[in-house]
């Protein structure tokens, strides 16, 4: 079984600037290792940090995808607005640091079988986060340039608004591609192979499951 956590967290940088030089990249990503833990548990006595498990499971798999977004913007326009005032800033820099954390939690008394079920729901976030950085530079890449407009009770809480926004939208789109694309696979292949409970083969559990959800949610 597959647990999702979202895991969506901002930075708005301090202050406004304009983009460095010409010959800058706006964009820059830091994608971290993924880290991954296994842990074993008795059943009569599971640890408090473990997720909750169904009565019938032997084993939970907990992946959390994480997205930090910074953006940097020039504010290009504001007004005085009733009780506040607007504001439109031009996105200037956008740098994305990545992270996937995964959990495995197995009863010390599971079946092989049910470790290499596990295996697999590992093995699908980590498919999904191997590219992760080519997804968020795409995403990103996106908003440079572009503009947002908020309100606020000034001109500056307005302009930090946008940015924030921005931030959001940005960690929202690649969360939309990489955390959620991993959980439909995930999702997939826990139907196909009856949670680790038929003969199905872990590998190709996960390429049928891949090429399902390819098939049914195709990429634009």
């Amino acid at each position: 079984m597959n647990r999702k956590i979202a895991c969506l967290v901002i930075i708005l940088l301090a202050g406004f600037a304009l983009a460095a030089g010409d010959d800058a990249d706006p964009v820059t990503l830091h994608r971290i290792a993924a880290t991954v833990a296994t842990h074993t548990y008795d059943r009569a006595h599971p640890p408090a940090q473990m997720p909750a498990t169904q009565p019938d499971e032997a084993g939970v798999t907990v992946s959390e995808f994480s997205c930090i977004a910074e953006v940097r913007g020039q504010v290009i326009d504001q007004a005085e607005v009733a009780n506040g005032a607007t504001a439109t800033v031009r996105m200037a820099s956008i740098h994305i640091t990545l992270k996937l954390k995964i959990d495995e939690w197995m009863d010390q008394l599971a079946p092989q079988k049910i470790w290499s079920h596990e295996d697999g729901h590992r093995d699908i976030a980590l498919f999904f986060y191997r590219h992760a950085d080519q997804t968020a530079e795409q995403v990103a890449r996106a908003w440079v340039d572009q503009t947002l407009t908020a309100t606020g009770t000034d001109a500056a809480s307005a302009a930090k608004k946008a940015l924030t926004n921005a931030a959001q939208k940005i960690t929202d789109g690649y969360m939309e591609q990489v955390r959620d694309q991993s959980e439909l696979v995930q999702e997939a292949y826990d139907r196909i192979t009856a949670h680790g409970t038929n003969d199905v083969d872990e590998y190709d559990a996960i390429q049928q499951a891949l090429a399902e959800v390819a098939k049914a949610h195709p990429k634009n």
